[in-house]
């Protein structure tokens, strides 16, 4: 089980604990992180980060299979059995949003940022969930310290020399919509 920060107010990105990739689908070792809180009556706080081998080319339009992604994918319950909510984002901040699998209409507020360092280039990406999301699938759950919520942060490329899939939790099948990759998460303060 990994911990989800619990605040009643937006935290210094800085200090949020770092969720990086261990899980890999193949020999090619993707480093990314994510940074994850869930923020009282606002929503689910990420800060998504990727490392590449080469540089980021941005393109303009949608989100493209052939796209270098991360995502996420929470059942923010603890039922095994709830509603999926997933969101998958490349360099340029484009997503899709999906409930059950199913691509869904949302509008996310999507920060995107890119740069390099000692360890490669990098590219990221910082959103927030919003509350009346989360509430319009979920109906009228609480989420408070301790709660239990089940779910997995992604990286992928689906093609060349580059190809990868990674999570930061265990998976049975390289997909971010699937549920059998949920794990355990739970908000501490």
């Amino acid at each position: 089980m990994q911990s989800i920060l619990y605040c009643d107010k937006f935290p210094v990105t800085d200090i949020l604990p770092v969720h990086k990739s261990r899980f890999f689908g193949n020999d090619l070792k993707q480093l990314f992180y994510a940074r994850t809180a869930y923020i009282k009556d606002t929503g689910f706080f990420c800060d998504l980060v990727k490392f590449e081998r080469d540089p980021i080319v941005l393109k303009p339009g949608y989100l493209s299979e052939e796209d270098s992604i991360v995502a996420l994918s929470f059942n923010f319950t603890d039922d095994p059995n709830g509603h999926i909510l997933s969101v998958k984002l490349n360099a340029s901040g484009k997503y899709s949003t999906y409930i059950d699998n199913t691509m869904t209409e949302t509008l996310l507020d999507v920060f995107t940022y890119r740069g390099s360092d000692e360890q490669g280039w990098y590219w990221g990406v910082r959103f927030t969930v919003p509350d009346t999301l989360i509430l319009g699938i979920y109906g009228d759950i609480s989420l408070t310290p301790g709660s239990i919520i089940r779910g997995n942060i992604y990286a992928s490329l689906n093609n060349g020399k580059n190809a990868h899939f990674s999570s930061i939790m265990p998976f049975m099948e390289p997909s971010f919509l699937s549920k059998n990759n949920h794990n355990i998460f739970q908000l501490e303060l």
